[in-house]
């Protein structure tokens, strides 16, 4: 972690041991409060981190080793959604620190590393690779319903939500 005021390393957080076989962090995103950090590893653990103490305070780990390639919290932080390599999006309850859901993208399609929910937290925004063409899939949370299923030109740059989440950017 460094520090920007200081210009300077303010602690070092091992996700998993030099000599593992986890091959180090993937993917980073701090909570929206601010003192919860949530790191990736290839073999598709999660950890959750107290920024204040530096202490890793939760694992999430649903044992399948998939690449965690994307995490994302929701505004609030209380949900963390995994992206992972096979096409398969996991949702966890930060706070209770348990397991909710696990969705798959249609057969063949695999994810591309990029998610992000809408400002309210109720739809959330998934790339997708289907052999050479690329897609973006809208999903209502509640209901578990694809909203959309958008076609792009070309490979996935990046998205994002509107402030009022009624329109999704995208760059292609």
């Amino acid at each position: 972690l460094l520090s920007i005021s200081r210009d300077e390393c303010q602690r070092v957080l091992q996700h998993c041991p030099v000599e593992s076989d986890q091959h180090g962090i993937v993917c980073v995103v701090c909570a929206p409060g601010g003192d919860v950090l949530a790191t990736s590893c290839f073999r598709g653990v999660v950890k959750l981190w107290t920024l204040s103490s530096g202490d890793c305070s939760v694992v999430l780990d649903d044992a399948d080793g998939d690449a965690a390639l994307c995490l994302q919290f929701s505004p609030c932080g209380s949900l963390l959604a995994l992206a992972q390599e096979s096409g398969c999006v996991s949702f966890w309850d930060v706070r209770l620190q348990s397991f909710i859901h696990s969705s798959w993208l249609p057969e063949g399609q695999m994810f591309c590393p990029f998610l992000r929910f809408s400002p309210g937290g109720n739809v959330i925004a998934i790339s997708s690779l289907f052999y050479e063409d690329h897609y973006i899939e809208v999903w209502r949370l509640s209901s578990r319903t694809r909203l959309s299923s958008l076609l792009l030109d070309g490979c996935v740059g990046s998205f994002a939500f509107s402030p009022g989440g009624a329109l999704l950017a995208v760059v292609d």
